[in-house]
């Protein structure tokens, strides 16, 4: 199949016939405890020094490492009583790379985009595929690293966004003010 044999096609058609050629990239959520050692201050201090350092530290036992490559999507969540909340995006500049003056590994982080509306989990969990059980949620959270199918990734990336458009639509009428004619 070549590329003139698929424009013609459905856009279900091109998107496999990409995914062929370029194959997808991974998706995954790296959660923050707010008690690790990593994690100190709150959850903006913390993205602020993930995108002074570009780095994301991952322990030695982490799940899922040795599956990070570069160019892979990546959320942040907060997790912890204070969190349950998606906090960012971004993507990955690298693989598992060492750190032999510590006893974590890293991967370099870029296109770090911290969310000034973050996405509560509730908003979004009814749609998250791999939650199979919805009572437990927060077990699908656990381990540093989370593996995220596709659809999923979009989902929240989605929510995101509307977020964004609903607080700037908020932010301008507000700061217009009324427009409403007066008839004499």
């Amino acid at each position: 199949m070549n590329f003139l044999q698929v424009a013609g096609n459905s856009s279900q058609t091109f998107k496999l016939a990409i995914r062929k050629v370029w194959p997808m990239a991974n998706c995954w959520i790296f959660v923050s405890f707010p008690f690790s050692d990593f994690n100190k201050g709150n959850i903006s201090e913390m993205m602020e020094k993930i995108k002074q350092s570009g780095k994301w530290a991952i322990g030695k036992n982490t799940s899922f490492r040795r599956s990070l490559s570069k160019g892979d999507s990546i959320l942040f969540y907060q997790a912890g009583e204070e969190g349950k909340k998606f906090v960012g995006s971004g993507s990955l500049l690298s693989g598992l790379q060492s750190n032999e003056d510590s006893i974590s590994n890293y991967v370099a982080i870029g296109n770090i985009d911290f969310w000034e509306k973050p996405v509560p989990v509730t908003d979004v969990l009814n749609n998250l595929s791999f939650v199979k059980d919805k009572n437990r949620w927060g077990f699908y959270f656990k381990g540093g690293i989370v593996r995220l199918p596709q659809n999923d990734y979009e989902y929240v990336l989605q929510k995101a966004r509307r977020k964004r458009i609903r607080a700037r639509a908020a932010l301008f009428f507000l700061r217009s003010g009324p427009r409403c004619s007066s008839k004499d």
